[in-house]
């Protein structure tokens, strides 16, 4: 399978179904699946959140991709954005 080398950016509010925090991929981005040729499984990537190096992968539950974030990757990631 040929590495997508495009990059993205792009801000999220943290989302939390049962205890899981999570953040939905933005749909203007959502060109990546196309470019790694999934519909659905999972997706390795890498990036920064709040300039921290990460490795995650994506994935598809209920019909949505997301992106799950864990304490290593941001601190008090449990807690949602503030209404």
């Amino acid at each position: 399978m040929e590495k997508a080398n495009k990059t993205y950016k792009f801000n999220a509010y943290l989302q939390i179904i049962d205890t899981n925090p999570y953040i939905f991929i933005p749909e203007d981005i959502k060109d990546i699946f196309i470019q790694v040729g999934k519909n659905k499984g999972n997706i390795p990537i890498c990036g920064f959140i709040n300039e921290l190096p990460y490795s995650q992968t994506l994935l598809k539950y209920k019909g949505e991709w997301r992106l799950y974030v864990n304490l290593k990757m941001l601190p008090n990631s449990p807690k949602t954005h503030p209404e």
